[in-house]
Parts: structure tokens; sequence; C-alpha cells
């Protein structure tokens, strides 16, 4: 019967069978029904502590009318001195407490589990022979994600029933239970695809690779579940409301409203969904309709991950992303980021200010990213260099194409085109929407983020030229020491953007120091800025001519 079952699975996904044959024996099956059952009536007798006895006047789960969020509700009793209890609510807790940790679960430990199974196929050396062999990279690594968290999927779905019990005993509509199971495998998807290209591209952290991307794994959920139990006002309109769309207990929020009891729960309130807007839009106020959103945001970040790691799977030296996908990235990612920022009419002006700050640190992560991504190390250029040559002998040499759209030319043309692009969204957004006094100075702060990121990437660029060894630590440490420099000034010398802004104009938030910079102070700080580029272009060409000799 097995094999009935194992032969069609091998014939369809090689990977996956090799992945399950490793992976589903004796040993690993009974521990992973011991761990899912043990926990079930572990968290079933919790709840059943929680319930109130004859002699409670308040409990969460009594009838009576509500005392206070601590005391819970007014214990009511039948004829027979029993307490009535709230049996809908007691459900819909074990129902929420289960979803929340199979997200955990599931997020965490399969991101866990799939940065460790690569590392570990790339200490044995078997990672070269699937790249070599004839299955396709997508084939691969769909086994690995289907595969290697096997274990895992198998405890979770001994831990379906209780969770669809609870789900009925609250008076959770079934259709509302698929849609949080679609919307958990599409973050699934999403969070896999970023745990494997993690560990394609940071081989060098070795065993520290699982635990480095599991822990932020798990503080982002933390964070992100903060945000959604508590007063986190989506109305301010800044970008985290972005960010919290990407875990998947936001969908919590329609499936208790969608209960009997949506309004004896205090937290998960369905405002922190509903009133988040894109570009003025209340897209998620319709729950289809939002979660619809949901799973094209899970998809459209998915789709460009799977780019990135079939480039890098078979080629563990190229860029990971092609110049043209980057411009493509930068558009739709600045422009989702820029649509939640947009601010609302019943904002305070400083906080328009400081959702605009929020949008600038967010733009230079994406650039730090872009950097890691597209900059090229001294081989490739090497061969840029010699193929230049050979083509200028030829007489069909391109060189401004060439650094637009070609894979082992230098990067900074294609971050600098991609710096344009994210900055003409941003003054688009100051300049057509309502910032009031803050438009002038905002706008020049772009213009000042802009120098400080072209530095970031001409120094990366710099370095990865170089023949030094391990020249990615270098770059990384150099861009990071420009970016902690200043302010680590500032805090030595007590230096304030509101009396001393210049410094803060070559910090990671120059529009902090544009805010009270004076005239003359802005264009020496430009100046020096562009200066700085034109210097730093002027050594890579030297670095260039000596790479193409030698």
């Amino acid at each position: 019967m097995i094999s009935t079952i194992m032969d069609p699975l091998g014939d369809w996904n090689p990977q996956l069978l090799r992945e399950l044959k490793g992976k589903l024996n004796t040993r690993n099956i009974t521990v992973a029904w011991a761990i899912s059952i043990g926990f079930q009536l572990l968290l079933y007798l919790f709840y059943e502590n929680l319930l109130p006895i004859t002699r409670n006047t308040s409990n969460h789960y009594c009838t009576g009318s509500v005392l206070d969020s601590y005391s819970g509700a007014e214990c009511l009793k039948d004829a027979l001195g029993k307490v009535i209890i709230n049996w809908q609510r007691w459900w819909l807790d074990i129902f929420v407490c289960m979803s929340i940790i199979a997200i955990f679960a599931l997020l965490v430990g399969g991101t866990y589990l799939l940065i460790a199974d690569l590392s570990k196929e790339e200490s044995r050396g078997t990672l070269n022979f699937l790249r070599l062999s004839p299955q396709s990279a997508r084939t691969i690594l769909l086994g690995k994600i289907l595969g290697v968290p096997i274990i895992l999927y198998l405890s979770l779905l001994l831990g379906m029933p209780l969770h669809f019990r609870a789900a009925l005993g609250a008076g959770v509509p079934l259709i509302w239970f698929l849609g949080f199971y679609t919307i958990l495998i599409a973050s699934c998807a999403f969070f896999y695809s970023s745990a494997l290209f993690y560990g394609l591209t940071s081989s060098a952290l070795g065993g520290f690779q699982p635990w480095i991307r599991s822990s932020g794994v798990f503080f982002f959920l933390w964070l992100m579940k903060i945000l959604t139990m508590n007063d986190f006002a989506g109305s301010k309109g800044n970008v985290a409301n972005w960010l919290t769309l990407f875990y998947p207990g936001k969908m919590l929020s329609y499936v208790v409203n969608a209960t009997p009891v949506a309004s004896q729960v205090d937290y998960l309130p369905l405002e922190q969904v509903t009133e988040i807007t894109w570009f003025g839009m209340s897209l998620w106020q319709n729950a289809i309709l939002g979660i619809f959103f949901m799973l094209l945001n899970y998809g459209i970040w998915t789709y460009w991950l799977g780019k990135a790691l079939k480039r890098r799977f078979h080629n563990p030296i190229a860029t990971s992303l092609s110049k043209g996908q980057s411009y493509l990235l930068t558009a739709s990612l600045m422009t989702t980021m820029a649509g939640f920022s947009l601010p609302h009419s019943n904002v305070a002006e400083y906080e328009v200010q400081s959702n605009i700050i929020l949008l600038f640190l967010f733009q230079l992560v994406l650039f730090l990213g872009l950097i890691a991504a597209l900059s090229n190390h001294r081989q490739a250029l090497q061969d840029w260099a010699r193929s230049r040559s050979i083509r200028g002998k030829q007489g069909n040499d391109n060189l401004l194409k060439d650094l637009v759209w070609g894979e082992k030319s230098p990067a900074t043309v294609a971050i600098g085109i991609n710096l344009v692009i994210a900055s003409l969204i941003l003054l688009s957004l100051l300049l057509l929407f309502p910032f009031g006094s803050s438009t002038i100075y905002l706008s020049l702060g772009v213009l000042f983020h802009i120098n400080v990121i072209l530095i970031y990437a001409c120094v990366a660029q710099l370095i990865l030229m170089a023949t030094m060894p391990k020249r990615t630590i270098w770059a990384i440490a150099g861009v990071g020491g420009l970016m902690i420099l200043p302010l680590i000034i500032a805090i030595l010398f007590q230096i304030n953007p509101n009396n001393q802004p210049f410094l803060w104009l070559f910090s990671i938030l120059p529009v902090v120091g544009v805010e009270n910079a004076m005239g003359g102070e802005l264009w020496l700080a430009f100046l020096t800025q562009w200066g700085a580029i034109a210097f730093l272009s002027f050594l890579m060409l030297r670095r260039m001519d000596i790479a193409h000799s030698t």
C-alpha cells in the first residue's frame, strides 16, 4: 500500500520522495504523535481549569452582565445551583489559542527545519549534486518545502480534530475555518520561500543560519501579534500596517467577528483590519475582499522570492535579481509602501512626518537588500571587463546598456536608477497628497536620502572588487560602519539635530537634519556627498582597469 502511494509521488517529485523516506520513520512518527496528543491534552485541561465553579461570583465564561475586563461576567446559576457556562466563548478561546500556536509552530519551526536542512546538505556536499541533477529548481525546492517539515505537518494534522471541534463549539462558520487555513498555507509558502533564499545566500554563517533566521521570524510574528491584539491604530496610516498583513493571525479578526460571541471578546478587534487603507481605499472593510488582498499580498512577494530562488539555486555566484527585475520590484514595493503611508485627514502633522520618516527607513532596508542582491564580485566584474574589451574590438560595445541591464557589470548605475524610481514615487506622494508644511523639507529629505544610499552602494561595490578574502563580510562591515559612525559621533559629542544638523545629513535618516539645516549647510552637504560619490566612482574605474589587466 505504501509503495502504491510512494511510486506516483516519486514520479511527480523525486525530491519529495527522498525527503519523505528520510523523515517518515517509526521513531519520528511516534514522537510527532506523542507531542501532538500530549499538547492537546494539556491545553484542554488548562482551559477546563479556567471554567467557573459553584462558589465563583464572576468569571470570563459566565453568562451574566460584564463587570469589568479583569473580573469578567457575573456568574448566573440554574435551578440546580450549577453555574451557567458560556461554552461558545470558552471554545472560541481554545480555537484562537490553537490557531496562534499553529502559526508560530509552522512558520518558526518550518523556517528552522528548512534552513538547517540546507545547511546540512551544504556541509555534506550533496547540495551541489542536487544542483547538477536533471530536476528543475522548482521541483527540488517544492520537494524541500513539502518534505522537510513533514513531521511538523503531521503533528499539526493530528491537532486538527480538536481545532475543528473548537471552531464548531465557538460557532465559527466553516468558510472562515477554511479561510484561516488558506491564509496559513499562503503564509507558509512565503515564509518558507524566504527561508530557502536565506539558506542559499548566507552559507558563510554555518550552523548559526537556522537560529538567526527562525529567531527573526519569531520576533516578527510576536511583534505583529502584539500590534494585532492591542490598540495599534491602523488609521494613523503608516507602512507598519502593510507589515501586519504578513501575519496570518490578522485573519483571526475576521473569524472572531463572524462568531455569535464577537461582542464579548475584547481581543482581535476587527477595527485593526478594517481601518487600514491603501491610498485612501478601505480594501479590508469587506471580509471576502480583505482575504483576497491578503492572499494577493502573499502571492506577489512569494513570486518575487521564487524568481530569486531560481536564479541562485543553479548558480550560487549569480546576483539574486536581474537588473530589469530590480526596477520592477522597486516600483511595486515603493508604490505598495507609499499607499499605506498616506495620511488620513484626522492625523496630526507630527504623525504625518513620522509616517514618512518610517517610510524612509523601509526604503533604506529595501536598498540595502538591492545592494546585496545586485552587486557583483571580483570574478564576475573581471569577466565583464574582458568581454567589453573583446566587444570593443569588434565595434559592438554599448557601455550604457551594459551598466543598465548587464548581469555582470557594476551595480551602482542600476542602484541609481532604482533610487530615481523610488524617489519619483515618494515625490509624487508628497506633492499630490496633503502633507502640509512638511512637504518642502520632506522632499529635500528624499534628495539627501538618495545621496547617502548611493554612497553605500559605491562602497559595497568597491569592496567586492578588492582582492582580499571574505569580501562579503568586509562589504557588510564597511556599509554598516558608514551607517552607524554618524550616530556614534552624535552620541559621543552630544550633537543635536535641532541645533547642529550638518552631521545628521550624512546619517541613515538625513531628513532629520534637513528640517533644521540652513541653505548653506544643505549646499555644503550636497556637494560633499556628490564629491564622495565621484571619488568612489573614480576608484572603481581604476580598480576595473587593474582587474582587466590581471
